[in-house]
């Protein structure tokens, strides 16, 4: 039998550590796995940075630049290996999402 004196108890939610959640953004997406046999729902964790769409500093026009910070599933929290191949596939379909609704 254990004693109180030993049992560690656990950390409030939110508190201390660090939390994903707060420090990039996420997107919930349907990921395949295992070349495409199954889809899971997924929050993919990025960071974006906008750049200049012209050849010119100055210019208004930006367009998002992704890189991903991990795919994690939703059901069970865990980071998800999805490959270099599907990596790159979800940057490039995050870009076009950020850029369709950055020209809203």
């Amino acid at each position: 039998m254990r004693s109180q004196a030993t049992t560690v108890a656990p950390a409030p939610v939110g508190v201390g550590g660090y939390n994903r959640r707060r420090c990039f953004p996420e997107r919930e997406m349907q990921v395949p796995l295992f070349g495409g046999l199954r889809q899971v729902q997924a929050a993919v964790s990025y960071y974006v940075q906008w750049v200049s769409a012209d050849e010119f500093q100055w210019s208004s026009r930006k367009q998002p630049h992704v890189r991903l910070r991990g795919v994690y599933c939703l059901r069970t929290s865990r980071l998800l290996y999805v490959g270099a191949a599907r990596e790159q596939a979800l940057q490039e379909q995050l870009e076009a999402q950020l850029f369709e609704e950055g020209q809203l």
